[in-house]
């Protein structure tokens, strides 16, 4: 079992993941994401997001998410569905279906946010703007990891993006530590699609893309970062070379850079 190990002035304390206690349920891991979500997602919106989704594929049924992050540029919004670490049951696993592909109206999304969150009033068309022009996405975050559990999402949705929020405590103390990590809702620009060819190459297949990459520089998957240096191939490919990394072999990805100007690679 993980612990942090947290040092401050003379005093030395050991924080114990809430996961491996299981003291909680679903809703209460649900609060502590949202009461921090403007910190976790700074460069979003944050709202609870209790709204009924149907799709196509589960006829006659409706879904509601959890949360729903709007970014401040308005041009990405991600439905958020929170979850505890375990085998996914089948009401999840319909969820997945139905918020990959939701069927849902601008204007009305954009009613039911304004409704309930009356102060972002001003910024109704933004928000109605950025639900017509783009597909939302859909990332599952969870309390713990569980390469275990992962895979079971991932039979059902091998392109579903997951996120770990960790929630760490000490007996007897009000306050808690929390670990972010996973498939983070970059917001990316410039972006190029990148192909695995063995261990450490990537081709980049976007050439304009290639232009204003240094030679090396740090990129992040997963929120860790890599060391990356540029390898020229052939005459007409240029090579992403990363000597260590995590990233599985058989993902779809893309490079691009965030608002911070960090790069990032990101599964489609």
């Amino acid at each position: 079992m993980a612990q942090i190990l947290i040092t401050h002035s003379s005093s030395i304390h050991h924080y114990t993941p809430i996961a491996s206690i299981k003291k909680y349920k679903e809703p209460d891991f649900e609060e502590k994401l949202w009461r921090y979500g403007n910190k976790i997602f700074e460069n979003y919106y944050v709202f609870k997001f209790k709204y009924p989704l149907s799709c196509e594929a589960i006829p006659g049924s409706n879904f509601e998410p959890d949360l729903l992050l709007v970014s401040k540029t308005f041009k990405k919004w991600v439905i958020i569905e929170v979850e505890l670490c375990k085998t996914p049951t089948a009401h999840t696993l319909n969820q997945i279906t139905c918020f990959s592909d939701p069927k849902f109206k601008a204007e009305k999304v954009a009613d039911f946010i304004i409704r309930n969150n009356p102060d972002y009033k001003k910024l109704k068309t933004n928000f109605q703007d950025c639900f017509a022009n783009h597909l939302p996405e859909l990332i599952v975050i969870l309390d713990d990891y569980s390469d275990t559990v992962f895979e079971k999402f991932y039979e059902h949705k091998d392109s579903l993006k997951i996120c770990v929020l960790e929630v760490y405590k000490r007996p007897s103390y009000p306050y808690e530590g929390f670990r972010f990590g996973g498939d983070y809702p970059y917001e990316l620009t410039n972006t190029s699609k990148i192909k695995y060819i063995d261990s450490q190459h990537y081709n980049i297949l976007k050439k304009d893309f290639l232009k204003d990459l240094p030679e090396k520089f740090e990129v992040k998957f997963n929120m860790e970062p890599f060391q990356a240096t540029l390898v020229k191939a052939t005459q007409r490919s240029t090579y992403l070379k990363l000597p260590e990394h995590n990233i599985p072999s058989d993902f779809y990805l893309q490079i691009g850079m965030n608002t911070a100007n960090e790069y990032i690679i990101q599964k489609l």
